[in-house]
């Protein structure tokens, strides 16, 4: 195979993971504090929402002139 796992090694591995069961671990936060903090891992920053705002402050200012003339 190209990446190296055989039929084999991945029947063994599967195995390997259903008897440690990983998913059971992996429970994500318990608390409040805990939830809140991953809520923003997805969080970028929130500088396209000023410049999306900002073009449509422009665009609507455009629109308002145009219709003046």
């Amino acid at each position: 195979m190209a990446n190296g796992w055989t039929d084999a090694r991945r029947a063994r591995m599967s195995a390997m993971i259903r008897e440690w069961k990983p998913w059971t671990r992996s429970t994500g936060p318990k608390t409040l504090a805990g939830k809140a903090k991953v809520s923003k891992n997805g969080y970028r920053g929130g500088f396209r929402e000023v410049v999306r705002d900002a073009a449509r402050e422009l665009n609507r200012a455009i629109a308002t002139l145009e219709n003046e003339k």
